[in-house]
């Protein structure tokens, strides 16, 4: 196989090679120099290398040293590659510039030639200072961490003085007078940097002299391989691969495996269909089954044969051949019908068919009763004509297992004398490995089915029935060996063939270390046997053409399961170069949309579940394998796990490397992984280089020796960064050498600081697709000279696109998301769209800056026939100039009429008085936007009424179907709209799924108000009028009538009405997949009044029924019978309800009432405590209770309701429920209850029992609850003894707590006179302590009776804390340290003593310092503190200085968040513990960041 692998791969590498020359543009350019005859030589040498490879492509030639030569071809090949790059990248120079510097001219006379062949021979001869690639000067370069972020490296490129001084003395004549006028220019020249990147130059002589290296190697390798091919070749089938791709052994319906695994039920239910009623009245129904080889489609189809065979007359199994058409089937199908009649009739044994034709079929014999040999000419004795008379009268069952390929007119031409059978309910089953062929030869959708893989327990037992049978008591004291297949199970993937094979390796040898060889090794990767996993799969792939083969395995580089977009893939092949050139007939797009296709239907790829509007593709499990097997010559994806096991080989050319969060979770791992990085960098060749693929969040923390590894990487292709957090001349050494790119990506992290591409970006001519998912805080100016960038790939609002000049010399750009039109700025008129052949979407801003048609028509938009999406966008301005421009910007509108194929229009602040006549008439548009546009009609559907200046209306009709597939329509700013109503049609839009008004003020009216239609055809009117609706967004329209009942099917997705003229002034709905369905209606503060009891038709609450989430503000009540319907409903909050917050069931209704609910949030309502209490009672489910009364709350004083209260309460008479007025009687199974802001509960009204018998009771959250503080009540109503967890908000001055035996948090906000001592009872045991607002909280505590065991405290008392005696007890138990800065807090730094008892913490991990407005320096000291881990500042706004001493020997992490006059970070180094820094916020100063940056590398994590 190794030399199959170097024929396909020397091949490409040969072809790649060819492509600069076969465009016809780079001998022309360098024809009249040396360099041509060279390019013409070396044309020849690879097209005779191509022939060659051509001529033995797809043979099974098995050398082994063949393959060794053919791989040193393709070494050679990219060698030529290379240099052929090289002078293409010279010749776009100098189109691009109108230079000559590889090229002679002869009407420059012979002086110049000399001086300019001198020039390229003294550039060679001085140390080949710069061989094609120019470098920095070293007398200004920075060599600092802190790399310049243009490219630009400093001053331009010059050569050291004794070079010029050989030149002078090897060279006379003019040489030395153009040397030392150029040098005393030099001299007067400041080394400045420039916006520009400099122009590299060209060194004719060096290139001359790699090419005749190249061309002296690549010809005795030719001879080489050309000879032994046609030695080995000479007595070979020819048959290419394609024809022949591996020997599969004949399948039979008998059945090998007679237990099947995991797929009993599903054969059953196919069973039952074949042989029941679901096809009986079909004449014949063709099902299949697809799925990866070894996934067990014939063990499957077996089966099914078995157990449906007796239920036809008339049973066939056929293993298709690769390669077998349908004359060939229907002779086999017809030689199989004939030898099972002979069997029948004892003629013959079965399949025992006269080569000679003496047996003739059934029927089949001529007039004088001889027999007529099979495929006689007469058609009664064709096969066609045998099976058609065989199964006239039959029902039959045919199986087509293993299928391979799939033509239209061969499949009806095979199945065309099956469509004449007699009977009803004949089958056809295809098993195949192609998902597409299944699709398209299954009668249905339905009828075909993908054989999935089994799951783990299946995948198990048949694991051990490999082992050992069926019979489980052979396992009995292996119990070892049990425990290593459970580890090797869900290796294999759940495929039965891998299973297979994996039981036929282990069972050889019942020894535990035999099987953990198996286990660590994966040797069933390495099996041979057809009847192997691997085999199996590679047959799949050896089935594909040659260029899918290529894209396929390149995904290797890629971790498994990883979710491809299609334009990622095809942008990444392209910028491999696996879809040839730009010039060919075809889009190199469309080349690879071909390819992903036939990966998609040959298996190779899953198409994934729909994210957004994208599908994603996959590869999965053991194809991931198969293409790490297939590619591992060229293509290597390492793991930060398995980096040390890893092997390098020589010709590897493609590198990914994925680092993992695990080796920088401390510093010895950080250390350790560095290290092995390092010595891996050693075993590669980092300039036979061309992918490098960088993956994992902090692979930037290895930046200094992945720019080492990378120093020699010059011939980089592809490069791709994903969550980059630095610049790219961080990574390379010289960034601007990498000229022959052709794709790069570079994906920022989120937070990250902005970047920049360096300028010299603007000079890599070779870029074709172009990725910048960052921040660009700087664009290089000469992007316009990347002439073969096709694509360039931003953000969704492509601002970054509309900074780019002279746009239109980007030809080959193939998408351009947003083009601002600048009057002021040369190189952004409309004339720079006219050159560039866009796709996609395209906005134009700007528009009001076109003077006039002429420059309109320039933008060439109705040619634009591959443009699907445009935004015209006019900016607003004032009303005068409004007035003076509407004409011309009807006239320009009227001109910027796109093609017919678009199919989304955005047309936003056009001032012109009419509406196009090209919209809604010529278009056929998907989606329309409409926006602040001031015409007289408006191109709708149906009668629109339009409203002029002194209130003058004009009504508009548009007939018949202009927007008949129209699905989303957004109205926006249209203030002079009045109404819209449908034409009596019933649909008005039929495909409508998405409707938007927002702002249009006087509108009244849309198609399905309630205006004149009664209220029960209301509804009945949305799904006429628009059937399809699923998002309806409508605000800012006061006037409009009220809306049908919402939503209006359960179908809806989302929701939006918002100050629209309904009872309730904002609604919001909304229905995701794996989400759930919330719903919020806000109403006009309503009353009991009139109104209220027709409120709720808003809602259509039998589209409601799987509501779980709904929040209802400033309401009528809420009937409890439509609440209760909703059995989905678990979180409910009802706030701002000045009455009753729910009504009661009727009288009439003795049914039990109880809702679903389990969180209740009740806020601000006017609700009695009576009224709450029945309430709470019909919610017998709810363990969580937020009460927020403000001052409107209408109960005074808390309860605890019997447990039988909450029980049949519909049914009993509501007297029973005993509770007054004013006391709330809680459900006794709460577990979470806060009450916020209650500040009418009083003592006097607390109930017998409190809340003691809230037994469930685990946390309580309490604000301004005044009762706190009573002389009168006992703390211990109130605080049941199973509270664990305790907040405090605003309590009143004086606080009593009871004891609490199970309490271990507790939380007090904003008490000035609450003391710690008044809590002795408590604090012992708590182990987490917030106390904020309160200065002097640990004045007169005694340490050593409370605090011994607290873990976690939260405090601003900074001076009552921070002192030896509470610290000196606290310092074995306290973990985490919260300090939080004060208003009007002057704090600039701690004091000597605080610093001290700062240090006794002992056992303190993390320490945070918040909201020290002034504080100045950090705390000192810390530096010997023993266990301190996380240090983090946060708003402290002054803070200017870490002192040395301020950072611990233990630390790993330091935080700094919005710290702006923070500078730098300890001079004196930082500690070796210490993996994480992070630097963030609205302001960081710059300083701090440089410095940051320059840490990259030596710690795991730098956050910036």
């Amino acid at each position: 196989m190794e030399a199959t692998i170097g024929i396909s791969a020397a091949r490409w590498g040969v072809t790649r090679a060819l492509g600069p020359i076969l465009d016809g543009l780079l001998e022309p350019w360098a024809a009249s120099s040396a360099l041509g005859t060279k390019i013409h030589e070396l044309k020849m040498e690879l097209l005779y290398a191509q022939g060659m490879l051509d001529n033995a492509r797809g043979r099974d030639v098995r050398s082994a040293a063949l393959g060794q030569l053919l791989l040193e071809l393709r070494r050679l090949a990219y060698a030529a590659d290379d240099a052929l790059d090289d002078l293409e990248y010279f010749r776009i120079q100098d189109e691009l510039y109108g230079t000559k510097k590889a090229t002679d001219d002869d009407d420059q006379g012979c002086l110049k030639g000399l001086v300019v062949n001198a020039h390229h021979t003294v550039k060679t001869h001085a140390g080949k200072l710069s061989k094609l690639l120019s470098y920095p000067c070293t007398a200004c370069h920075d060599d600092s961490d802190e790399e310049q972020e243009d490219g630009s490296g400093g001053c331009l490129p010059r050569a050291c003085s004794r070079y010029w001084e050989n030149a002078q003395a090897a060279n006379g004549g003019c040489v030395p007078k153009v040397v030392s006028c150029a040098r005393a220019i030099g001299k007067r020249l400041p080394c400045t940097r420039t916006e520009h990147a400099p122009l590299l130059k060209f060194d004719r002589v060096e290139m001359s002299e790699r090419m005749s290296k190249i061309l002296d190697e690549l010809k005795p390798v030719c001879a080489k391989v050309s000879t032994i091919l046609g030695l080995e070749l000479s007595g070979m089938n020819r048959t290419t691969t394609k024809e022949t791709p591996l020997d599969r052994p004949e399948t039979t319906h008998h059945i090998i495996q007679p237990k099947l695994y995991g797929r009993g039920s599903q054969i059953d239910h196919v069973v039952k269909d074949i042989t029941g009623s679901k096809y009986s009245t079909n004449n014949l129904t063709v099902l299949s089954f697809y799925g990866q080889g070894g996934i067990g489609k014939t063990t499957f189809a077996q089966h099914i044969y078995d157990k449906a065979k007796s239920n036809f007359q008339i049973h066939l199994w056929i293993c298709v051949s690769h390669g077998s058409n349908a004359n060939m089937l229907a002779r086999d199908i017809a030689k199989q019908i004939q030898s099972s009649s002979d069997k029948k009739g004892s003629a013959a044994p079965s399949g025992a068919s006269d080569k000679k034709g003496s047996a003739a079929p059934s029927g089949a014999s001529d007039k004088k009763g001889s027999a007529a040999p099979s495929g006689a000419s007469d058609k009664k004795d064709s096969a066609e004509d045998q099976i058609e008379m065989a199964v006239q009268s039959k029902r039959f069952l045919l199986v087509l297992d293993d299928m391979w390929t799939y033509h239209e007119d061969e499949w009806n031409k095979l199945l065309a004398p099956f469509r004449k059978a007699g009977p009803a309910g004949n089958i056809v089953i295809v098993t195949t490995r192609f998902p597409g062929l299944a699709q398209s030869v299954a009668t249905t959708v339905d009828c075909s089915t993908k054989l999935d893989r089994l799951d783990y327990k299946d995948s198990m037992a048949l694991f051990k029935a490999c082992i050992f049978g069926d019979d489980e008591k052979q396992w009995e004291g292996h119990d070892n060996l049990l425990k290593v297949g459970s580890e090797i199970v869900p290796k294999l993937k759940g495929s039965p063939l891998a299973v297979k094979t994996v039981g036929r390796l282990l069972r050889t040898k019942l020894h535990t270390d035999h099987w953990n060889s198996i286990l660590d090794s994966k040797e069933w990767e390495l099996q041979t046997n057809n009847e192997d996993v691997m085999p199996a799969l590679q047959l799949s792939y050896n089935y594909l053409p040659f260029e899918a083969q290529q894209c396929f395995y390149h995904c290797v580089l890629f971790r498994e399961d990883y979710k491809f977009t299609g334009q990622e893939l095809i942008h990444m092949w392209i910028g491999l170069g696996l879809l040839g050139n730009s010039n060919q007939n075809k889009r190199i797009e469309d080349i690879g949309q071909t390819y992903l296709d036939i990966l998609v239907d040959h298996g190779f790829f899953e198409i994934g579940e729909k994210e957004g509007k994208l599908p994603y593709y996959v590869i999965h499990d053991l194809l991931h394998e198969l293409a790490v097997k297939v590619s591992s010559f060229e293509c290597l994806s390492i793991h930060s796990s398995n980096i040390r096991s890893t092997k390098i080989l020589a010709s590897i050319r493609h590198l990914s490397i994925t680092i993992d969060n695990t080796v920088v979770t401390d510093r010895k791992s950080f250390e350790k992984f560095r290290i092995d990085l390092s010595a891996l960098g050693k075993r590669l060749k980092a300039e036979n280089l061309h992918t490098l693929m960088l993956f994992g969040v902090y692979h930037g923390s290895f930046l200094k020796t992945l720019r080492d590894m990378f120093k020699k990487a010059k011939s980089l292709r592809v490069v791709y960064l994903s969550e980059a957090t630095y610049n790219l001349n961080n990574l390379f050494h010289d960034f601007s050498n990498l000229v022959r790119l052709r794709y790069l990506r570079i994906e920022g992290v989120r937070y990250s600081t902005p970047t920049s591409l360096p300028n010299s970006i603007s000079r890599f001519y070779h870029l074709i697709v172009l990725h910048a998912h960052v921040w660009l805080k700087k664009f290089p100016q000469d992007v316009s000279n990347l002439v073969k960038l096709r694509h360039f790939v931003v953000g969704d609002n492509g601002e970054v696109h509309s900074r780019i000049p002279m746009v239109g010399k980007l030809h080959a750009l193939q998408e351009l998301k947003r083009f601002e039109v600048k009057r002021e700025t040369n190189g952004f008129g409309l004339e720079q769209l006219g050159p560039l052949e866009l796709r996609g979407s395209l906005r134009i801003d700007n528009l009001e800056n076109i003077q006039s048609v002429e420059e309109a028509d320039e933008a060439k938009l109705a040619h634009r026939k591959h443009l699907h999406e445009l935004t015209l966008n006019w900016s607003e301005i004032s009303t005068q100039k409004a007035l003076t421009r509407a004409n011309k910007e009807e006239l320009v509108l009227q001109s910027l009429k796109p093609h017919s194929n678009i199919r989304a229009l955005r047309i936003s602040g056009n001032g012109g008085a009419t509406c196009p006549e090209w919209l809604g008439v010529e278009l056929d548009l998907e989606h329309l936007h409409l926006e602040r546009v001031s015409w007289g009609t408006l191109p709708l559907l149906g009668k629109t009424c339009m409203v002029y200046e002194h209130g003058k209306e004009c009504v508009g009709c548009v007939p018949g179907q202009g927007f008949k597939n129209l699905k989303t329509l957004s109205l926006v700013g249209i203030e002079e709209l009045i109404k819209w109503r449908g034409n009596g049609t019933c649909h008005l839009l039929s495909h409508l799924e998405e409707l938007t008004v927002h702002r249009c003020y006087l509108l009244k009216e849309l198609p399905f108000s309630r205006s004149s239609c009664h209220e029960s055809e209301r509804e009945e009117n949305m799904l006429a009028v628009f059937p399809k609706l699923r998002t309806l967004n409508i605000s800012n329209c006061h006037n409009l009538l009220p809306l049908p009942s919402l939503p209006w099917t359960s179908a809806v997705c989302f929701i939006k009405i918002k100050d629209a003229g309904s009872d309730f002034s904002e609604l919001f709905y909304t229905k995701e997949a794996n989400e759930s369905i919330i719903l919020r209606i806000s109403g006009r503060d309503q009353g009991n009044g009139s109104g209220d009891s027709t409120f709720w038709d808003v809602l259509d609450f039998s589209n409601l029924t799987e509501l779980e989430d709904w929040t209802i503000s400033s309401c009528p009540p809420l009937p409890l019978d439509r609440l209760q319907a909703l059995k989905s409903l678990k979180k409910l909050c009802i706030e701002n309800s000045s009455s009753n917050v729910l009504l009661s069931v009727e009288e009439r209704s003795c049914v039990q009432c109880y809702v679903s609910v389990t969180e209740l949030k009740i806020g601000n309502c006017g609700s009695s405590g009576k009224e709450l209490t029945k309430m709470l009672s019909h919610f017998p489910y709810l363990s969580r209770l937020y009460l927020h009364m403000h001052s409107r709350n209408g109960f005074s004083g808390l309860g605890v309701a019997e447990p039988e209260q909450h029980v049949n309460v519909a049914v009993r008479d509501e007297a029973e429920i005993t509770a007054d007025d004013f006391t709330l009687l809680l459900p006794p199974q709460i577990e979470f209850l806060q009450i916020l802001d209650c500040q009418q509960l009083s003592d006097c009204s607390m109930s017998a029992t409190g809340l003691q018998n809230m037994r469930s009771l685990r946390t309580l959250n309490v604000s301004q609850l005044h009762m706190l503080g009573s002389s009168v009540l006992s703390p211990s109503l109130l605080f049941p003894t199973s509270l664990q967890t305790l907040t405090l908000w605003r309590v009143p001055t004086s606080l009593t707590l009871p004891p609490l035996p199970n309490l271990t948090e507790l939380t007090i906000h904003g008490s000035s006179d609450v003391r710690g001592k008044d809590l002795l009872h408590l604090l012992p045991q708590l182990t987490d302590l917030h106390i904020e607002e309160i200065e002097k909280f640990f004045d007169g505590l005694d340490p050593s009776r409370t605090l011994s065991g607290i873990r976690s405290i939260c405090t601003c008392d900074v001076e009552g804390l921070l002192v030896s005696p509470i610290c000196s007890i606290i310092s074995s138990s306290l973990a985490n340290l919260i300090l939080l800065g004060r208003k009007n807090y002057n704090l600039q730094r701690l004091t000597k003593d605080q610093e001290k008892a700062l240090l006794m913490l002992t056992s303190l991990l993390k320490l945070e310092i918040i909201s020290f407005c002034n504080l100045q320096s950090a705390p000192g000291g810390l530096s010997g503190h023993p266990s301190l881990k996380l240090l983090r500042f946060s708003t402290c706004r002054n803070l200017q200085s870490l002192p040395k001493d301020s950072l611990p020997a233990s630390l790993e992490e330091l935080v700094i968040w919005d710290c702006p006059r923070l500078r730098s970070l300890p001079k004196e180094g930082l500690p070796n513990s210490l993996r994480r820094v992070s630097a963030r916020g609205t302001e960081i100063h710059p300083e701090l960041i440089r410095h940051c940056r320059k840490l990259q590398g030596t710690i795991p994590i730098v956050e910036i």
